[in-house]
């Protein structure tokens, strides 16, 4: 049987499990207009690896795949 020390112990210990969780860090893309974690961009990029991988592939402009998202989102 827990003493009420014991339980007030056991939450206490909860909620410093609580704080030390490691949060995922997110970015915004830039082109996409999502949110999603720091590990899908490059280092010192501004839009997800996706995007670039989109870039590369068709030849088209960061610009333009800005403008294509832009377009899907209004319609």
């Amino acid at each position: 049987m827990q003493t009420k020390y014991d339980q007030q112990k056991i939450i206490h210990m909860n909620l410093i499990k609580l704080f030390k969780m490691k949060r995922t860090q997110k970015q915004t893309c830039s082109v996409t207009g999502i949110k999603t974690a720091v590990s899908n961009f490059y280092k010192n990029q501004t839009h997800v690896k996706a995007v670039d991988n989109i870039r590369r592939n068709t030849g088209a402009t960061k610009e333009q795949l800005t403008r294509m998202f832009n377009q899907l989102q209004t319609y």
